[in-house]
């Protein structure tokens, strides 16, 4: 990892599982992907969903940070929608969460990784972190693509997350780095194709029912 000590530039291959949740979300883990594939060059950020219908539903999320946009490519398709963007302001994560040193620091995809557990001010957990500091990332500001590598820092956890464990609506999700790959990244992959027909995000077509 010659590029670890400085701005990385590359793919890092994440595993993705979901379990737990009760029969009620079977037929939502047949949406969910199997993978994330992160290719990263300075704040910009391409990550491609694989396995999962949603995978296919969606396309590839883009963060062109040079333009401020974010938007998905359909490459299938020859489609992109642009997202909107988020305009709200962090909020303090000491006022409703406390992190926790852990006990199962490690190695992960070859760097040192420092586990941190977050819990609300109740003690309920909220998600296990892994962090590296061997690693550095410019990460994207936007929401929509960065929140998978920003969560641990939206809680006051320092570093780059190589693994995560969450709990969300009865579900256990785990997340974890399986190879980085230092390499010299072309910009095309973070700009819309010529000839791709370009629309407004449309939440609706990815309603699966229910409210959300």
């Amino acid at each position: 990892m010659a590029q670890s000590k400085k701005n990385f530039e590359g793919s890092i291959q994440f595993s993705f599982e979901v379990s737990g949740g009760g029969e009620e979300m079977e037929m939502a883990k047949a949406f969910m992907p199997t993978g994330y594939l992160f290719r990263i060059k300075g704040e910009n950020v391409r990550m491609t969903m694989q396995g999962g219908m949603m995978a296919a539903m969606m396309g590839d999320i883009v963060v062109n940070a040079t333009k401020a946009q974010t938007y998905m490519i359909n490459d299938a398709a020859k489609s992109a929608m642009m997202m909107p963007k988020d305009e709200s302001k962090a909020a303090d994560p000491s006022d409703k969460y406390e992190v926790q040193d852990g006990t199962d620091s490690k190695n992960i995809a070859g760097l040192a990784c420092k586990h941190y557990i977050v819990k609300t001010k109740e003690g309920e957990l909220v998600g296990e972190y892994w962090m590296t500091d061997e690693l550095q990332v410019k990460v994207p500001k936007s929401k929509t693509a960065g929140n998978i590598l920003t969560q641990g820092n939206n809680f006051g956890v320092k570093g780059f997350p190589l693994r995560v464990l969450m709990n969300q609506q009865g579900m256990q999700i785990t997340m974890e780095a399986k190879e980085l790959k230092a390499e010299k990244l072309s910009s095309d992959l973070f700009e819309i194709p010529k000839g791709y027909s370009v629309s407004d995000f449309n939440p609706a077509m990815f309603q699966m029912g229910g409210d959300e």
